[in-house]
């Protein structure tokens, strides 16, 4: 039998980060070990004997040693670490639209860039449709601020970009419309949309409460009302130290109808402009968002009935933004948008940091 011991050793391995059409690369530029000490004691009858050959041993041993560390580091990296990042979602769906997938592009726009003590990833962060071609928003993030120190083991900066260049992509194609009716409310809410309704109470208070001329129309009496909404601008997200907002202008349609059956015809239409105050959390590598509180101007576009009170009108719009936009926004931020995840690498202890333009995640790393 044989004991071996074996002291300082150390292990220095030089690794190079490269870009292959856009996926980050690693491999293994030269490895180097030494070990400071090798002391083998045999137990035989014979110990003597052997015991003559001990420094052939040991030196042989250690040599062996050596190059087996190295051959195992080295596999480590240019294969398991290797493959690792070549399996990275760059290009990550995040929703679907008329028949086409959103996608953001989280590929490299440059190799990786080697700092004093970390590794700096630079990546395109564009959000786009899967029929376009990138880089046809003629959008440009602005540059990261440098954040302050901190203890933890990787910063994520996202830039208001990525929100943009969708706004872009949605905007472009005249997605953000939406004719608005009874069904597409909650069977509690529907009666927001009815023309006559009980107005004493704010729970059953409807349309035809703050605009009481179109009960004077005989036919709508007892009808209710459909609501066309189209954006006018390309939505943008607004980020600076201490809020994440998002920005929005739009006009909506109202039309009466007498019954489900019968075509709506033009009532009056309003311009909004609202900007929605933004939460943000992060669980594993998904960043879940929600509207905190929103802040809401209406104005009078055009009417058919005469003027209608701006009181009125802004009723309107809370209603239908608490009861259909607000929350059908904030499901699409429980899903979360996915961040990229490299293999067996799991984020721990996020903290969000807002900058301008930016958000800055800092979080831990656990293997």
């Amino acid at each position: 039998s044989v004991d071996l011991g074996l002291g300082g050793i150390t292990i220095t391995n030089t690794v190079v980060f490269g870009d292959a059409n856009g996926c980050p690369t690693i491999r293994s530029s030269g490895c180097s070990c030494s070990i400071a000490s090798t002391d083998i004691d045999i137990h035989t009858g014979l110990d003597w004997l052997y015991n003559l050959f001990k420094g052939l041993l040991e030196n042989q041993i250690e040599k062996i040693l050596k190059d087996k560390l190295c051959e195992l580091l080295d596999k480590e990296i240019n294969e398991d670490a290797a493959q690792s990042l070549a399996e990275l979602k760059l290009i990550n769906k995040i929703g679907r639209m008329s028949k086409e997938d959103i996608l953001t592009n989280f590929s490299l726009t440059e190799a990786p860039i080697m700092g004093q003590q970390y590794v700096e990833a630079r990546m395109s962060g564009e959000t786009f449709m899967s029929n376009d071609i990138p880089g046809q928003s003629g959008l440009s993030p602005s540059p990261f601020q440098e954040t302050e120190h901190t203890e933890r083991m990787v910063n994520i900066w996202l830039s208001d970009y990525i929100l943009d260049t969708l706004g872009y992509s949605l905007q472009k194609r005249n997605l953000l419309v939406y004719n608005l009716t009874k069904n597409d409310l909650k069977p509690n809410d529907q009666h927001f949309l009815d023309i006559m309704c009980d107005d004493q109470s704010l729970q059953t208070k409807c349309v035809g409460s703050v605009v009481p001329k179109l009960r004077k129309i005989p036919k709508y009496a007892n009808g209710s009302v459909v609501v066309g909404m189209w954006s006018t601008m390309t939505p943008r997200l607004n980020i600076r130290p201490g809020a994440m907002t998002g920005l929005f202008k739009g006009n909506m349609a109202f039309f009466a109808k007498a019954n489900e059956t019968d075509t709506p015809s033009y009532v009056f239409s309003i311009n909004v402009t609202a900007s929605f105050i933004l939460q943000a959390e992060m669980k594993g590598n998904l960043i879940h968002a929600k509207i905190a509180r929103s802040r809401v101007r209406v104005d009078i576009l055009d009417s058919q009935i005469g003027p209608i009170s701006d009181v009125g009108l802004q009723w309107i719009f809370n209603t239908l933004n608490t009861a259909f936009i607000q929350e059908k926004l904030n499901k699409k931020g429980a899903k979360g948008f996915e961040i990229p995840q490299i293999k067996n690498v799991a984020y721990q202890n996020p903290v969000f940091q807002l900058m301008d333009n930016s958000v800055v995640i800092k979080a831990d790393l656990v293997y």
